[in-house]
């Protein structure tokens, strides 16, 4: 027989590979993976040596997000080994799955504080364990229940909606936000009327630092810090301060307070006034006299009227009884007086203007039909007088003018009230035998005192 000779081929065998799947890891915001098993071909002739050229594969998972069972794709594979050109790798291993865990993470609240009325602080927190990975980073935010209107106390910082996302496990520890008092201002003020005490019964309280609409009411004991005289600008001192409303143990506060208060002077009214009667002297002046009395007046204090500032003044200048006299120009003055005011500087009195006397000579060597023919007068403060002739009726008859004197309310000599000098019906003369005579008795039988008389009466016509 002859041998036919040729040529032909021989094809790869192929093969398929199994046993390789995707080693589960930590997120890592990466999608690579990495293959893990031990690699088996079925199709390969036994004895054959084949193998995965792993350095020239490559697998990664779908995307870099935590997860489980997530697919792994592979690129890249090759076989290696002394019988892997008679192979070749078919089938349908190009993807395989593998588990992305979240990472951990370990996250702690810081402690906190604030003040009563005042915004919340940032939270913020520490990262006690782990870290974030690639350019991953945290969002929201902590939480509390406190605010700038929850009273003093402590409120728990919990995570609220803080979060790195779905790809890590954050384990948090809660903190505390406390909430301290704020601390207040008093501010002091006030005044009164003089009263000789260094009590403030009614001060004015202005709280400073109060928030959130609060209602707060003040309580202390407040004095003047100096002394209890009138002034502006005196110092104020309140102890024993305490404060109330349903808020205030959200506050804190001193026990003492200071502030600037004044003391105005008392008004005082004037209840008399004693004015010094007087003799008549032709004049309207007037003289206060003794002591005044007031109303308001505190009992023990030395206030008086000032003599020396006030007039007064009869309404006329004739003699009378309660006759009104106006005081002007009226001050007071005394160890006090400084706390008090007077507010008007008139007042309205009276007293009593009594007849002024005088003295009559006359002249001792006329009959004893004429009563009194020529008096001096003395003591008439500038007023003026003539006294006529004081006759008997029938003699003033023939004699044609009147010898009536001069009537003046103001004087008197030793006879009536109420006249000076003499009259027809009620004067009294002596003669200078010493007999009284009264102008109506007739004497016509005296013939030499009738020619007298007559002269007399001439000569005043």
């Amino acid at each position: 027989a002859s041998a036919i000779t040729g040529s032909g081929s021989i094809t790869a065998r192929p093969i398929s590979l199994t046993g390789l799947t995707g080693s589960d890891k930590v997120y890592d915001s990466s999608t690579t993976a990495t293959l893990t098993g031990a690699a088996s071909f079925s199709n390969m002739i036994g004895g054959d040596i084949v193998g995965i050229n792993g350095a020239i594969a490559t697998a990664n998972f779908v995307d870099p997000n935590a997860g489980t069972s997530k697919a792994v794709t592979v690129a890249g594979l090759s076989l290696n080994g002394a019988s892997a050109g008679n192979y070749q790798l078919t089938g349908t291993f190009n993807t395989t799955n593998g588990n992305i865990t979240a990472r951990p993470l370990a996250v702690a609240a810081d402690s906190k504080s604030m003040v009563y009325g005042d915004a919340v602080p940032a939270l913020s927190f520490t990262l006690t364990s782990g870290n974030l990975a690639g350019n991953d980073a945290f969002a929201g935010s902590l939480a509390s229940l406190a605010n700038r209107t929850t009273n003093v106390g402590t409120y728990a910082i919990t995570q609220g909606n803080f979060s790195a996302g779905q790809n890590y496990a954050i384990s948090f520890t809660d903190n505390i936000l406390t909430v301290n008092q704020r601390a207040l201002s008093l501010t002091l003020s006030g005044s009164k009327v003089y009263d000789k005490t260094t009590t403030l019964a009614a001060p004015t309280f202005t709280l400073n630092n109060v928030l959130n609409g609060d209602q707060l009411t003040v309580g202390a004991t407040t004095i003047y810090a100096d002394n209890f005289n009138v002034g502006a600008s005196k110092p104020l001192a309140a102890s024993s301060v305490v404060i109330c409303g349903s808020k205030v143990g959200n506050y804190s506060y001193a026990s003492t307070a200071s502030g600037i208060g004044s003391i105005t002077v008392r008004p005082i009214t004037l209840s008399t006034l004693a004015i010094a009667d007087k003799v008549y002297d032709g004049s309207i002046a007037a003289s206060l006299s003794g002591s005044a009395t007031f109303g308001n007046l505190i009992a023990s204090d030395i206030v008086s009227i000032n003599s020396g500032l006030a007039s007064a003044s009869f309404a006329d200048r004739n003699a009378g009884t309660n006759k009104p006299v106006a005081v002007s120009g009226l001050g007071i003055t005394g160890t006090d007086s400084s706390n008090y005011s007077l507010p008007t500087s008139t007042f309205a009195s009276s007293a009593n203007i009594s007849q002024r006397p005088f003295s009559e000579t006359t002249d001792s060597n006329l009959p004893t039909a004429i009563a009194s023919v020529t008096s001096t007068i003395s003591n008439l403060s500038g007023d003026s007088a003539v006294i006529g002739p004081v006759v008997e009726a029938p003699l003033l008859a023939a004699t044609g003018p009147s010898a009536s004197a001069l009537q003046d309310s103001n004087r008197t000599t030793g006879g009536e009230a109420g006249t000076f000098g003499a009259s027809e019906s009620n004067a009294t003369s002596t003669s200078a035998d010493g007999d009284e005579k009264k102008a109506g008795e007739t004497k016509a039988k005296d013939k030499e005192g009738a020619d007298v008389a007559k002269k007399v009466v001439a000569q005043c016509s």
